[in-house]
């Protein structure tokens, strides 16, 4: 039979992996399960520990070691008044925002891609972990349009002959769509 007395903690896992797509140079805004809003009355059912890790994968990213941003609140301080630690490399661009469970990454770059795990720590409650894919996906380029047969001015074809018109875009890791009218 077990005791419950023996279980020292719990976890709610969200194994859902999220994918958050943004360009380089833009924010993007990876959320994070907080379990529900917590007003000045529930100071004690609002998250001790709010913590983001990043790896290559999910698992690299829930065993990394330091955290890239943490939100530590002492009992019966409310969660908006909490402590926030940012990594020092992330300091000019990480935020985390207790009202929207969400941390903003500012000044994208392609090296950003990866897997962020948010990991929420109650007192009375199982913790809870979000992992999130951020996909930092390049514009492609300016379309270029080619004539075969390859020529210079003017072409001129007689009805019912060939045109092959070639279309080439280069950069960015999604597919472009181009139109002609």
């Amino acid at each position: 039979m077990l005791d419950v007395s023996e279980i020292t903690s719990c976890e709610h896992n969200t194994t859902k992996t999220r994918q958050v797509l943004a360009l380089p140079g833009s924010q993007a805004r990876l959320p994070c399960d907080l379990g529900g809003s917590f007003g000045a009355s529930s100071v004690d059912a609002a998250p001790s520990l709010i913590s983001w890790t990043r790896g290559s994968s999910a698992a690299a990213a829930t065993v990394a070691t330091e955290p890239l941003y943490s939100v530590v609140r002492a009992r019966g301080v409310a969660l908006v008044q909490a402590d926030h630690r940012v990594a020092v490399a992330w300091k000019e661009r990480l935020h985390f925002s207790v009202s929207r469970g969400t941390l903003s990454l500012a000044h994208l770059s392609p090296r950003d891609a990866g897997v962020y795990v948010c990991r929420v720590r109650f007192l009375h409650a199982p913790e809870r972990t979000s992992h999130v894919e951020l996909v930092v996906v390049e514009s492609p380029g300016t379309p270029v349009l080619k004539i075969d047969p390859d020529t210079t001015g003017d072409l001129r074809l007689r009805e019912g002959r060939r045109l092959r018109v070639l279309c080439e875009v280069s950069g960015g890791e999604i597919a472009a769509r181009v139109t002609v009218n």
